[in-house]
């Protein structure tokens, strides 16, 4: 958040869009706490938004979002995870219609199973141990394409309140992180690193790109 442009247009947007009214849960660094306060103190948009702001370094790419998305979801276990049935991470510039994913996960088992949901968008299935569509050329590893070595695109992801559970310890200790940093991803794939560790099942929703909605 190093200006307040995006954060207005994206974030701002949504909670004036299609978040109806729900809380906005943020993950933000520690360095965009001022710009944020700041922000907010001029603007009544910023009261059906939750701030969290974790210590992780800024950038679009490997530790940065890896690093947000790691600790963004273990506050959230750690201080709602008997308050919600499930829980959604996303990038700022994902569009969710609400009713829709509400519709789908109502009749899953959030208390026993270790599910989680990922994109269903076609050719984002990630072949693990390869570099993702950034650094492709420059992979570190180049492991099996056998589909026991592939996993779902996490862009968006919602776990189930028991997946979040289950992976809690490994968010704790860094894992995310570890596998961005060592396979040289950003969140979305590594992600799939983390999650395909744990054997979590999945199922796909359906994800359009901006241009295909158009």
């Amino acid at each position: 958040m190093n200006d307040t442009e995006r954060f207005e247009d994206m974030v701002v947007g949504s909670v004036n869009t299609w978040l109806g009214g729900d809380t906005y849960f943020v993950v933000l660094t520690l360095e965009s706490q001022q710009p944020y306060q700041e922000y907010c103190s001029q603007h009544s948009s910023c009261s059906n938004i939750h701030p969290i702001f974790v210590d992780c370094p800024e950038g679009k790419f490997r530790e940065g979002p890896c690093c947000k998305q790691e600790k963004g979801m273990l506050y959230m276990y750690e201080n709602y995870l008997d308050q919600f049935e499930w829980f959604v991470f996303s990038d700022d510039d994902v569009y969710i219609r609400k009713s829709y994913l509400e519709e789908f996960v109502k009749p899953l088992p959030f208390e026993s199973s270790n599910m989680i949901l990922t994109s269903g968008r076609e050719g984002k299935i990630t072949k693990l141990g390869k570099a993702g569509f950034m650094r492709r050329k420059r992979a570190p590893y180049w492991c099996s394409y056998d589909t026991d070595f592939q996993y779902p695109w996490g862009q968006p992801v919602v776990y189930s309140r028991s997946a979040l559970q289950r992976v809690s310890n490994g968010l704790r200790l860094g894992g995310l992180v570890k596998q961005c940093v060592e396979y040289d991803v950003t969140h979305d794939v590594g992600n799939a690193l983390f999650h395909w560790m744990y054997q979590l099942p999945e199922s796909r929703i359906h994800v359009l790109d901006d241009e295909k909605q158009l």
